[in-house]
């Protein structure tokens, strides 16, 4: 697993766990403020198209520290948090992880389930 997670990334994820104890529920917040992410449409002119259209949505989203509950401070883990989730959705970051779960469980559950032939 280690392996599939960026170092920056687990620095970051283990600073807001240490931060939240485990009550991942204080480490993210609903928002009405979300602008939806470029979208990328593909190739013109040797160039990546994107989709920017200007839509607010609602979304879960990482707190900033100042909005976590009091604790040491994190040193290179804390800076990886402000970096990389304070502020950003929750999915943009770990849809990696849940796809990685998805496809592991429908190949297990997939052998499990398979009807002889």
């Amino acid at each position: 697993m280690s392996k599939l997670v960026p170092e920056d990334l687990k620095g970051a994820l283990k600073f807001v766990r240490g931060r939240v104890h485990h009550r991942w529920g204080d480490a993210v917040e609903f928002r009405d403020d979300v602008l939806l992410p470029p979208v990328p449409l593909g190739w013109q002119a040797g160039r990546i198209v994107t989709f920017i259209h200007p839509t607010v949505y609602a979304d879960w989203c990482w707190r900033p520290v100042a909005e976590l509950p009091k604790g040491r401070p994190g040193g290179q883990e804390e800076r990886n948090y402000e970096a990389l989730l304070a502020g950003k959705q929750v999915k943009s970051k770990l849809t990696p992880f849940t796809d990685l779960v998805y496809n592991v469980t429908y190949l297990e559950t997939h052998e499990v389930l398979a009807t002889p032939s």
